[in-house]
Protein backbone atom coordinates (compact mmCIF):
# COMPACT_ATOMS: atom_id res chain seq x y z
CA UNK A 1 0.00 0.00 0.00
CA UNK A 2 1.38 3.38 -1.00
CA UNK A 3 1.91 6.24 1.41
CA UNK A 4 0.40 8.87 -0.91
CA UNK A 5 -3.14 7.91 0.08
CA UNK A 6 -2.43 9.22 3.57
CA UNK A 7 -2.13 12.77 2.30
CA UNK A 8 -5.65 12.58 0.88
CA UNK A 9 -7.03 11.10 4.08
CA UNK A 10 -5.37 13.60 6.39
CA UNK A 11 -6.45 16.67 4.47
CA UNK A 12 -10.06 15.69 5.03
CA UNK A 13 -9.88 14.38 8.59
CA UNK A 14 -10.49 17.64 10.42
CA UNK A 15 -13.07 19.17 8.10
CA UNK A 16 -16.62 19.51 9.44
CA UNK A 17 -19.99 20.49 8.10
CA UNK A 18 -23.37 20.84 9.80
CA UNK A 19 -25.02 19.32 6.71
CA UNK A 20 -25.34 15.68 7.68
CA UNK A 21 -27.54 12.67 7.06
CA UNK A 22 -28.24 10.75 10.26
CA UNK A 23 -29.45 7.20 10.73
CA UNK A 24 -29.44 4.46 13.36
CA UNK A 25 -30.90 1.08 14.28
CA UNK A 26 -31.93 1.92 17.83
CA UNK A 27 -28.63 0.76 19.30
CA UNK A 28 -25.89 2.36 17.19
CA UNK A 29 -25.95 5.48 15.03
CA UNK A 30 -23.79 7.47 12.65
CA UNK A 31 -23.75 10.68 10.66
CA UNK A 32 -22.77 11.07 7.03
CA UNK A 33 -21.15 14.41 6.34
CA UNK A 34 -22.86 15.54 3.14
CA UNK A 35 -20.25 18.08 2.09
CA UNK A 36 -17.13 15.99 2.70
CA UNK A 37 -18.70 12.59 2.00
CA UNK A 38 -17.58 10.59 4.98
CA UNK A 39 -18.97 8.86 8.06
CA UNK A 40 -18.70 10.94 11.24
CA UNK A 41 -19.59 10.31 14.87
CA UNK A 42 -20.14 6.57 14.80
CA UNK A 43 -21.67 5.64 18.13
CA UNK A 44 -22.05 1.99 19.14
CA UNK A 45 -24.20 2.69 22.17
CA UNK A 46 -26.85 5.40 21.83
CA UNK A 47 -27.22 5.38 25.59
CA UNK A 48 -23.91 7.24 25.90
CA UNK A 49 -22.81 10.70 24.80
CA UNK A 50 -19.40 9.68 23.49
CA UNK A 51 -18.42 8.97 19.91
CA UNK A 52 -16.67 5.62 19.44
CA UNK A 53 -15.26 6.45 15.99
CA UNK A 54 -14.81 10.08 14.97
CA UNK A 55 -14.82 9.37 11.24
CA UNK A 56 -14.55 6.59 8.65
CA UNK A 57 -13.34 7.24 5.10
CA UNK A 58 -13.13 4.85 2.15
CA UNK A 59 -10.38 4.86 -0.45
CA UNK A 60 -9.21 2.70 -3.34
CA UNK A 61 -5.87 1.49 -4.71
CA UNK A 62 -6.09 0.61 -8.42
CA UNK A 63 -3.55 0.52 -11.26
CA UNK A 64 -0.85 1.97 -9.05
CA UNK A 65 -2.98 4.98 -8.07
CA UNK A 66 -4.88 5.91 -4.92
CA UNK A 67 -8.36 7.40 -4.94
CA UNK A 68 -10.59 8.81 -2.22
CA UNK A 69 -14.19 7.90 -2.99
CA UNK A 70 -15.31 11.20 -1.43
CA UNK A 71 -13.79 13.05 -4.41
CA UNK A 72 -15.93 11.16 -6.91
CA UNK A 73 -19.38 10.92 -5.32
CA UNK A 74 -22.15 11.53 -7.88
CA UNK A 75 -25.16 10.54 -5.75
CA UNK A 76 -26.11 9.91 -2.12
CA UNK A 77 -29.43 8.87 -0.68
CA UNK A 78 -31.35 6.74 1.76
CA UNK A 79 -32.55 3.52 0.15
CA UNK A 80 -36.36 3.91 0.16
CA UNK A 81 -38.26 2.22 2.99
CA UNK A 82 -35.10 1.42 4.98
CA UNK A 83 -32.56 3.04 7.32
CA UNK A 84 -29.77 2.19 4.84
CA UNK A 85 -27.65 4.95 3.33
CA UNK A 86 -26.01 4.62 -0.09
CA UNK A 87 -23.51 6.57 -2.18
CA UNK A 88 -22.24 6.11 -5.74
CA UNK A 89 -18.74 7.17 -6.81
CA UNK A 90 -17.81 7.44 -10.49
CA UNK A 91 -14.07 6.96 -10.97
CA UNK A 92 -12.01 7.06 -14.20
CA UNK A 93 -12.15 3.25 -14.41
CA UNK A 94 -15.70 2.52 -13.26
CA UNK A 95 -18.27 2.97 -10.49
CA UNK A 96 -18.41 1.96 -6.83
CA UNK A 97 -21.64 1.80 -4.85
CA UNK A 98 -21.06 2.06 -1.10
CA UNK A 99 -23.84 0.92 1.23
CA UNK A 100 -23.86 1.80 4.93
CA UNK A 101 -26.12 -0.48 7.01
CA UNK A 102 -26.93 -0.02 10.71
CA UNK A 103 -28.41 -3.50 10.91
CA UNK A 104 -31.94 -4.13 12.20
CA UNK A 105 -31.30 -7.89 11.99
CA UNK A 106 -28.15 -7.81 14.15
CA UNK A 107 -28.43 -4.69 16.30
CA UNK A 108 -24.74 -4.83 17.26
CA UNK A 109 -23.53 -4.68 13.65
CA UNK A 110 -22.78 -1.93 11.17
CA UNK A 111 -21.77 -2.89 7.62
CA UNK A 112 -19.91 -1.05 4.89
CA UNK A 113 -20.45 -2.74 1.53
CA UNK A 114 -18.55 -1.68 -1.59
CA UNK A 115 -19.99 -3.08 -4.83
CA UNK A 116 -17.67 -2.29 -7.71
CA UNK A 117 -17.99 -2.28 -11.49
CA UNK A 118 -14.38 -1.89 -12.60
CA UNK A 119 -12.39 -3.48 -15.42
CA UNK A 120 -11.00 -6.90 -14.57
CA UNK A 121 -7.42 -8.03 -14.55
CA UNK A 122 -5.98 -5.35 -12.29
CA UNK A 123 -5.15 -5.38 -8.59
CA UNK A 124 -7.92 -3.78 -6.57
CA UNK A 125 -7.60 -2.82 -2.93
CA UNK A 126 -10.14 -1.04 -0.70
CA UNK A 127 -8.79 1.18 2.08
CA UNK A 128 -10.70 2.13 5.23
CA UNK A 129 -9.35 4.92 7.45
CA UNK A 130 -10.57 4.89 11.06
CA UNK A 131 -10.05 8.06 13.06
CA UNK A 132 -10.32 7.90 16.87
CA UNK A 133 -8.03 10.87 17.41
CA UNK A 134 -9.29 11.98 20.83
CA UNK A 135 -8.17 8.96 22.82
CA UNK A 136 -5.53 6.26 23.22
CA UNK A 137 -6.47 2.66 22.59
CA UNK A 138 -5.35 -0.91 22.16
CA UNK A 139 -5.81 -2.51 18.73
CA UNK A 140 -5.37 -6.27 18.58
CA UNK A 141 -5.41 -8.71 15.65
CA UNK A 142 -7.07 -12.04 16.48
CA UNK A 143 -5.38 -14.24 13.90
CA UNK A 144 -7.30 -17.44 14.62
CA UNK A 145 -10.64 -15.65 14.16
CA UNK A 146 -9.42 -13.13 11.60
CA UNK A 147 -10.76 -9.92 13.12
CA UNK A 148 -9.39 -6.78 14.78
CA UNK A 149 -10.46 -5.69 18.25
CA UNK A 150 -10.17 -2.05 19.33
CA UNK A 151 -10.32 -1.55 23.10
CA UNK A 152 -13.16 -3.51 24.68
CA UNK A 153 -16.12 -2.84 22.43
CA UNK A 154 -15.24 -2.41 18.74
CA UNK A 155 -14.58 -5.36 16.42
CA UNK A 156 -13.62 -4.95 12.75
CA UNK A 157 -13.79 -7.85 10.31
CA UNK A 158 -13.87 -8.33 6.55
CA UNK A 159 -16.61 -10.79 5.57
CA UNK A 160 -15.36 -11.53 2.03
CA UNK A 161 -11.70 -10.73 1.51
CA UNK A 162 -8.39 -10.78 3.34
CA UNK A 163 -7.72 -7.61 5.34
CA UNK A 164 -4.56 -6.16 6.88
CA UNK A 165 -4.46 -3.41 9.51
CA UNK A 166 -1.93 -0.61 9.94
CA UNK A 167 -1.23 2.17 12.45
CA UNK A 168 -0.56 5.57 10.91
CA UNK A 169 2.00 7.39 13.12
CA UNK A 170 1.75 11.13 13.74
CA UNK A 171 4.66 12.44 11.68
CA UNK A 172 5.62 14.25 8.50
CA UNK A 173 3.29 12.86 5.87
CA UNK A 174 5.99 12.71 3.22
CA UNK A 175 8.18 10.34 5.27
CA UNK A 176 5.52 8.43 7.18
CA UNK A 177 5.94 4.68 7.61
CA UNK A 178 3.00 2.43 8.34
CA UNK A 179 3.13 0.03 11.25
CA UNK A 180 1.40 -3.25 10.59
CA UNK A 181 -0.90 -4.44 13.36
CA UNK A 182 0.24 -7.82 14.60
CA UNK A 183 -0.98 -9.21 17.89
CA UNK A 184 -1.56 -6.27 20.27
CA UNK A 185 -0.50 -2.68 19.52
CA UNK A 186 -1.04 0.69 21.21
CA UNK A 187 -2.77 3.32 19.08
CA UNK A 188 -2.09 6.76 20.54
CA UNK A 189 -4.62 9.55 20.40
CA UNK A 190 -3.01 11.37 17.47
CA UNK A 191 -2.73 8.20 15.38
CA UNK A 192 -5.18 6.57 12.99
CA UNK A 193 -5.83 3.10 11.66
CA UNK A 194 -6.06 1.92 8.07
CA UNK A 195 -7.63 -1.40 7.08
CA UNK A 196 -6.65 -2.67 3.63
CA UNK A 197 -8.87 -5.23 1.84
CA UNK A 198 -7.42 -7.10 -1.14
CA UNK A 199 -10.15 -8.15 -3.54
CA UNK A 200 -10.42 -11.73 -4.79
CA UNK A 201 -10.43 -11.72 -8.58
CA UNK A 202 -12.70 -14.79 -8.55
CA UNK A 203 -15.53 -13.00 -6.72
CA UNK A 204 -18.51 -13.02 -9.08
CA UNK A 205 -20.47 -10.69 -6.84
CA UNK A 206 -17.68 -8.09 -7.06
CA UNK A 207 -18.02 -6.63 -3.59
CA UNK A 208 -16.18 -6.00 -0.34
CA UNK A 209 -17.89 -6.14 3.06
CA UNK A 210 -16.50 -4.73 6.31
CA UNK A 211 -18.39 -5.45 9.52
CA UNK A 212 -18.02 -3.21 12.56
CA UNK A 213 -19.51 -5.00 15.53
CA UNK A 214 -20.09 -3.40 18.91
CA UNK A 215 -19.62 -5.28 22.20
CA UNK A 216 -19.94 -8.75 20.64
CA UNK A 217 -17.22 -10.51 18.67
CA UNK A 218 -18.02 -11.34 15.01
CA UNK A 219 -18.92 -14.87 14.01
CA UNK A 220 -15.98 -17.03 13.04
CA UNK A 221 -17.20 -17.79 9.50
CA UNK A 222 -16.06 -14.87 7.39
CA UNK A 223 -17.73 -15.27 4.01
CA UNK A 224 -20.90 -13.26 3.35
CA UNK A 225 -22.92 -12.13 0.35
CA UNK A 226 -23.61 -8.42 -0.03
CA UNK A 227 -26.85 -9.19 -1.84
CA UNK A 228 -28.04 -11.42 1.00
CA UNK A 229 -27.16 -8.86 3.66
CA UNK A 230 -29.11 -6.09 1.97
CA UNK A 231 -32.02 -8.45 1.27
CA UNK A 232 -32.32 -9.39 4.95
CA UNK A 233 -32.46 -5.74 5.99
CA UNK A 234 -35.07 -4.89 3.35
CA UNK A 235 -37.16 -7.87 4.47
CA UNK A 236 -37.16 -6.50 8.01
CA UNK A 237 -38.41 -3.08 6.89
CA UNK A 238 -40.97 -4.55 4.50
CA UNK A 239 -42.43 -6.39 7.48
CA UNK A 240 -42.61 -3.27 9.65
CA UNK A 241 -43.32 -0.25 7.46
CA UNK A 242 -46.97 0.12 6.52
CA UNK A 243 -48.08 1.60 3.17
CA UNK A 244 -48.18 5.41 2.98
CA UNK A 245 -51.52 6.75 1.63
CA UNK A 246 -51.30 7.19 -2.15
CA UNK A 247 -53.60 10.23 -1.99
CA UNK A 248 -50.70 12.36 -0.73
CA UNK A 249 -48.11 13.89 -3.05
CA UNK A 250 -44.88 11.95 -3.55
CA UNK A 251 -42.68 14.43 -1.63
CA UNK A 252 -44.91 14.19 1.45
CA UNK A 253 -45.05 10.39 1.20
CA UNK A 254 -41.25 10.25 1.02
CA UNK A 255 -40.83 12.43 4.11
CA UNK A 256 -43.50 10.53 6.08
CA UNK A 257 -41.76 7.25 5.30
CA UNK A 258 -38.37 8.61 6.38
CA UNK A 259 -39.77 10.16 9.57
CA UNK A 260 -41.52 6.93 10.62
CA UNK A 261 -38.18 5.15 10.23
CA UNK A 262 -36.55 7.83 12.41
CA UNK A 263 -39.14 7.19 15.13
CA UNK A 264 -38.66 3.43 14.95
CA UNK A 265 -34.89 3.67 15.19
CA UNK A 266 -34.96 6.24 18.01
CA UNK A 267 -37.26 4.27 20.33
CA UNK A 268 -36.57 0.63 19.54
CA UNK A 269 -34.54 -1.46 21.94
CA UNK A 270 -33.39 1.10 24.53
CA UNK A 271 -34.55 3.94 26.73
CA UNK A 272 -36.12 6.88 24.95
CA UNK A 273 -33.99 9.41 23.13
CA UNK A 274 -35.48 12.51 21.62
CA UNK A 275 -32.63 13.29 19.30
CA UNK A 276 -30.59 10.69 17.40
CA UNK A 277 -27.93 13.20 16.44
CA UNK A 278 -27.32 14.54 19.93
CA UNK A 279 -28.46 11.54 22.01
CA UNK A 280 -30.30 13.68 24.51
CA UNK A 281 -32.62 11.98 26.96
CA UNK A 282 -36.17 12.75 25.92
CA UNK A 283 -38.74 14.87 27.65
CA UNK A 284 -42.20 13.53 28.45
CA UNK A 285 -43.65 15.60 25.62
CA UNK A 286 -41.38 13.95 23.04
CA UNK A 287 -42.21 10.46 24.23
CA UNK A 288 -45.95 11.18 24.22
CA UNK A 289 -45.90 12.62 20.71
CA UNK A 290 -44.01 9.56 19.48
CA UNK A 291 -46.55 7.24 21.12
CA UNK A 292 -49.46 9.24 19.66
CA UNK A 293 -47.89 8.97 16.20
CA UNK A 294 -47.46 5.21 16.46
CA UNK A 295 -51.08 4.85 17.59
CA UNK A 296 -52.44 6.97 14.72
CA UNK A 297 -50.42 5.15 12.09
CA UNK A 298 -51.24 1.68 13.43
CA UNK A 299 -47.89 0.74 14.99
CA UNK A 300 -49.52 -0.43 18.20
CA UNK A 301 -46.72 -2.77 19.28
CA UNK A 302 -44.29 0.15 19.25
CA UNK A 303 -46.75 2.36 21.13
CA UNK A 304 -47.32 -0.35 23.74
CA UNK A 305 -43.57 -0.72 24.24
CA UNK A 306 -43.24 3.00 24.99
CA UNK A 307 -46.30 3.23 27.25
CA UNK A 308 -45.50 0.13 29.26
CA UNK A 309 -42.01 1.42 29.99
CA UNK A 310 -43.36 4.86 30.82
CA UNK A 311 -46.10 3.72 33.18
CA UNK A 312 -43.80 1.28 34.97
CA UNK A 313 -41.01 3.77 35.53
CA UNK A 314 -43.01 6.79 36.69
CA UNK A 315 -43.21 7.54 40.39
CA UNK A 316 -46.57 7.05 42.04
CA UNK A 317 -48.15 10.25 40.75
CA UNK A 318 -45.75 12.43 42.72
CA UNK A 319 -46.22 15.24 40.19
CA UNK A 320 -49.96 15.29 40.89
CA UNK A 321 -49.29 16.59 44.37
CA UNK A 322 -47.87 19.81 42.96
CA UNK A 323 -50.00 22.94 42.82
CA UNK A 324 -50.00 23.04 39.01
CA UNK A 325 -50.47 20.31 36.48
CA UNK A 326 -48.73 20.53 33.14
CA UNK A 327 -50.34 19.89 29.78
CA UNK A 328 -47.91 17.02 29.18
CA UNK A 329 -49.00 15.27 32.36
CA UNK A 330 -52.63 15.41 31.28
CA UNK A 331 -51.65 14.26 27.79
CA UNK A 332 -49.95 11.23 29.26
CA UNK A 333 -53.24 9.85 30.55
CA UNK A 334 -54.86 10.73 27.21
CA UNK A 335 -52.27 8.68 25.30
CA UNK A 336 -52.87 5.64 27.52
CA UNK A 337 -56.59 5.84 26.74
CA UNK A 338 -55.93 6.38 23.02
CA UNK A 339 -53.89 3.18 22.96
CA UNK A 340 -56.65 1.24 24.72
CA UNK A 341 -59.21 2.59 22.25
CA UNK A 342 -57.23 1.58 19.17
CA UNK A 343 -55.90 -1.77 20.39
CA UNK A 344 -57.45 -4.93 21.80
CA UNK A 345 -54.72 -5.24 24.40
CA UNK A 346 -56.73 -6.77 27.22
CA UNK A 347 -53.58 -7.50 29.20
CA UNK A 348 -52.55 -3.83 29.22
CA UNK A 349 -56.12 -2.83 30.14
CA UNK A 350 -56.35 -5.29 33.03
CA UNK A 351 -52.92 -4.39 34.38
CA UNK A 352 -53.09 -0.62 34.18
CA UNK A 353 -56.70 0.61 34.00
CA UNK A 354 -56.99 1.24 37.75
CA UNK A 355 -53.76 3.20 37.71
CA UNK A 356 -55.05 5.26 34.78
CA UNK A 357 -58.38 5.88 36.54
CA UNK A 358 -56.52 7.07 39.61
CA UNK A 359 -54.48 9.41 37.43
CA UNK A 360 -57.66 10.85 35.85
CA UNK A 361 -59.23 11.36 39.28
CA UNK A 362 -56.20 13.29 40.49
CA UNK A 363 -56.18 15.41 37.31
CA UNK A 364 -59.85 16.34 37.78
CA UNK A 365 -59.23 17.28 41.40
CA UNK A 366 -56.36 19.50 40.33
CA UNK A 367 -58.40 21.23 37.63
CA UNK A 368 -61.31 21.83 40.02
CA UNK A 369 -58.93 23.48 42.44
CA UNK A 370 -57.45 25.60 39.62
CA UNK A 371 -60.88 26.82 38.51
CA UNK A 372 -61.39 28.32 41.94
CA UNK A 373 -58.06 30.18 41.72
CA UNK A 374 -58.15 31.24 38.08
CA UNK A 375 -57.00 34.78 38.81
CA UNK A 376 -53.46 33.52 39.54
CA UNK A 377 -53.12 31.29 36.48
CA UNK A 378 -51.09 31.96 33.40
CA UNK A 379 -53.29 32.10 30.32
CA UNK A 380 -51.15 29.76 28.22
CA UNK A 381 -51.00 27.14 30.95
CA UNK A 382 -54.71 27.46 31.67
CA UNK A 383 -55.86 26.97 28.10
CA UNK A 384 -53.61 24.01 27.32
CA UNK A 385 -54.33 22.14 30.54
CA UNK A 386 -58.09 22.65 30.34
CA UNK A 387 -58.17 21.78 26.64
CA UNK A 388 -56.31 18.51 27.18
CA UNK A 389 -58.39 17.68 30.26
CA UNK A 390 -61.62 18.20 28.31
CA UNK A 391 -60.44 15.82 25.58
CA UNK A 392 -59.20 13.33 28.18
CA UNK A 393 -62.58 13.16 29.95
CA UNK A 394 -64.46 12.90 26.66
CA UNK A 395 -62.27 9.99 25.52
CA UNK A 396 -62.58 8.25 28.89
CA UNK A 397 -66.37 8.41 28.66
CA UNK A 398 -66.31 6.99 25.13
CA UNK A 399 -64.09 4.06 26.15
CA UNK A 400 -65.37 3.21 29.60
CA UNK A 401 -68.95 4.43 29.47
CA UNK A 402 -68.41 6.15 32.80
CA UNK A 403 -70.34 9.46 32.93
CA UNK A 404 -69.13 10.57 36.36
CA UNK A 405 -67.14 13.46 34.84
CA UNK A 406 -69.79 14.72 32.40
CA UNK A 407 -70.45 17.86 34.44
CA UNK A 408 -66.72 18.68 34.44
CA UNK A 409 -66.68 18.22 30.66
CA UNK A 410 -69.42 20.83 30.26
CA UNK A 411 -67.76 23.19 32.75
CA UNK A 412 -64.48 23.09 30.85
CA UNK A 413 -66.20 23.41 27.47
CA UNK A 414 -68.10 26.51 28.55
CA UNK A 415 -65.07 28.02 30.27
CA UNK A 416 -62.84 27.55 27.22
CA UNK A 417 -65.36 29.02 24.83
CA UNK A 418 -66.14 32.01 27.03
CA UNK A 419 -62.57 32.94 27.86
CA UNK A 420 -60.60 31.94 24.77
CA UNK A 421 -62.78 31.27 21.76
CA UNK A 422 -65.68 33.73 21.71
CA UNK A 423 -65.68 36.91 19.62
CA UNK A 424 -63.29 37.00 16.66
CA UNK A 425 -61.59 33.79 17.75
CA UNK A 426 -58.32 35.53 18.33
CA UNK A 427 -58.74 37.77 21.35
CA UNK A 428 -57.51 37.14 24.89
CA UNK A 429 -55.24 34.08 24.61
CA UNK A 430 -54.00 35.20 21.21
CA UNK A 431 -53.66 38.95 21.67
CA UNK A 432 -49.99 38.39 22.34
CA UNK A 433 -48.45 38.11 18.86
CA UNK A 434 -45.95 35.53 20.05
CA UNK A 435 -48.80 33.11 20.78
CA UNK A 436 -50.98 33.80 17.76
CA UNK A 437 -49.98 30.71 15.85
CA UNK A 438 -49.61 28.25 18.73
CA UNK A 439 -53.31 28.51 19.56
CA UNK A 440 -54.15 26.66 16.37
CA UNK A 441 -52.82 23.47 17.87
CA UNK A 442 -55.75 23.39 20.29
CA UNK A 443 -58.73 23.37 17.96
CA UNK A 444 -62.12 23.37 19.66
CA UNK A 445 -65.55 24.73 18.73
CA UNK A 446 -64.35 26.64 15.66
CA UNK A 447 -67.49 25.91 13.65
CA UNK A 448 -69.13 29.10 14.88
CA UNK A 449 -66.23 31.38 14.04
CA UNK A 450 -65.93 33.42 10.88
CA UNK A 451 -63.03 31.70 9.14
CA UNK A 452 -62.13 34.50 6.78
CA UNK A 453 -61.56 36.91 9.66
CA UNK A 454 -59.11 34.53 11.31
CA UNK A 455 -57.26 33.83 8.06
CA UNK A 456 -56.96 37.54 7.24
CA UNK A 457 -55.57 38.20 10.70
CA UNK A 458 -52.93 35.49 10.36
CA UNK A 459 -51.89 36.62 6.88
CA UNK A 460 -51.68 40.30 7.80
CA UNK A 461 -49.46 39.59 10.80
CA UNK A 462 -47.00 37.40 8.90
CA UNK A 463 -44.48 37.48 6.04
CA UNK A 464 -46.57 34.94 4.09
CA UNK A 465 -46.98 37.05 0.95
CA UNK A 466 -43.23 36.93 0.35
CA UNK A 467 -42.29 33.67 2.10
CA UNK A 468 -44.86 30.87 2.53
CA UNK A 469 -44.37 30.70 6.29
CA UNK A 470 -46.35 32.25 9.13
CA UNK A 471 -44.06 34.51 11.08
CA UNK A 472 -43.88 38.21 11.85
CA UNK A 473 -40.15 38.28 11.03
CA UNK A 474 -37.58 36.46 8.91
CA UNK A 475 -36.97 33.87 11.61
CA UNK A 476 -39.32 30.91 11.26
CA UNK A 477 -40.32 28.84 14.28
CA UNK A 478 -41.13 25.49 12.65
CA UNK A 479 -43.06 24.19 15.66
CA UNK A 480 -45.49 27.14 15.50
CA UNK A 481 -45.96 26.67 11.77
CA UNK A 482 -46.80 23.00 12.34
CA UNK A 483 -49.36 24.05 14.95
CA UNK A 484 -50.92 26.40 12.42
CA UNK A 485 -50.96 23.70 9.77
CA UNK A 486 -52.71 21.40 12.21
CA UNK A 487 -55.37 24.05 12.71
CA UNK A 488 -55.96 24.39 8.99
CA UNK A 489 -56.22 20.65 8.40
CA UNK A 490 -58.46 19.92 11.37
CA UNK A 491 -60.85 22.59 10.12
CA UNK A 492 -60.88 21.45 6.47
CA UNK A 493 -58.83 24.44 5.34
CA UNK A 494 -56.18 22.48 3.48
CA UNK A 495 -55.99 24.99 0.62
CA UNK A 496 -54.48 27.51 3.07
CA UNK A 497 -52.08 25.02 4.68
CA UNK A 498 -50.80 23.19 1.62
CA UNK A 499 -48.72 26.13 0.39
CA UNK A 500 -46.95 26.17 3.75
CA UNK A 501 -46.54 22.35 3.71
CA UNK A 502 -45.00 22.35 0.23
CA UNK A 503 -42.40 24.90 1.32
CA UNK A 504 -41.63 22.99 4.52
CA UNK A 505 -41.20 19.77 2.53
CA UNK A 506 -38.73 21.51 0.24
CA UNK A 507 -36.69 22.73 3.21
CA UNK A 508 -36.70 19.26 4.82
CA UNK A 509 -35.32 17.73 1.62
CA UNK A 510 -32.64 20.42 1.37
CA UNK A 511 -31.74 19.75 5.01
CA UNK A 512 -30.71 16.09 4.46
CA UNK A 513 -34.23 14.82 5.26
CA UNK A 514 -34.29 16.37 8.74
CA UNK A 515 -36.89 18.82 9.98
CA UNK A 516 -35.22 22.10 11.04
CA UNK A 517 -35.99 23.70 14.38
CA UNK A 518 -35.76 27.19 12.91
CA UNK A 519 -35.34 28.66 9.45
CA UNK A 520 -33.56 32.00 8.97
CA UNK A 521 -34.35 33.96 5.81
CA UNK A 522 -32.22 37.05 6.29
CA UNK A 523 -28.97 37.05 4.32
CA UNK A 524 -29.73 33.76 2.56
CA UNK A 525 -31.67 30.81 3.89
CA UNK A 526 -30.09 28.97 6.82
CA UNK A 527 -31.34 26.13 9.00
CA UNK A 528 -30.98 25.66 12.73
CA UNK A 529 -30.88 21.92 13.27
CA UNK A 530 -30.33 19.87 16.40
CA UNK A 531 -29.87 16.36 15.04
CA UNK A 532 -33.15 14.55 14.42
CA UNK A 533 -35.64 16.16 16.76
CA UNK A 534 -38.10 13.39 17.60
CA UNK A 535 -40.74 15.81 18.92
CA UNK A 536 -40.85 17.87 15.70
CA UNK A 537 -40.62 14.71 13.61
CA UNK A 538 -43.64 13.28 15.44
CA UNK A 539 -45.51 16.55 15.21
CA UNK A 540 -45.01 16.70 11.44
CA UNK A 541 -46.39 13.17 11.10
CA UNK A 542 -49.39 13.97 13.29
CA UNK A 543 -50.10 17.12 11.30
CA UNK A 544 -49.92 15.38 7.92
CA UNK A 545 -52.11 12.56 9.27
CA UNK A 546 -54.85 15.11 9.89
CA UNK A 547 -54.37 16.35 6.31
CA UNK A 548 -54.88 12.88 4.84
CA UNK A 549 -58.02 12.37 6.91
CA UNK A 550 -59.86 15.22 5.18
Amino acid sequence: MKKNILLFFFLNTLLFSSSEFITSNGELSFKYNEKYNKITRFNGDMGTYKSDIDSIEVGLYYKGEHYLLSDYIISKRFIPQTNIFETVAKLPYGEIKTTYIPSMVDKNSFYIINDYDIKKGETLEFLYLFNMSDRNGIIEYKKTKDYYKYNENIYIKNLKNSMAGYIVPASDLEVVKLKKIENSTIKYRDQRMIMSSKIRLTDREKSDIVQIRYKKAPNFLSFESSERLVSLEKTYWNGWLKPIPSSLDRATQKIMERFLIYLKTSTDGFDYYTNIGLRETSRTKDVLYTAITFIKYGYLDDAEQILTRLIKEEEEFSYLNRSKLTAEEVQEAYVYLSYLKESDDTKFYAEYIEKIRKKIEKIVEGVEEDLNKKNILEKGYEFKTYYYTYNLLKLYREIDGDRKYISMEETLKNYLFKNFISGDGIKKYVLDRKKTYSKWEYLLFYDNIETKKMIDKLYSDSIFKRYPYFSSKKSIDVEKNLSLLGGFYLNSLSRFGDINLLQLNEDIEKNAMKIPNKIYLKGGKRYEVNGIDIYLTSKYLNTVYDRREE
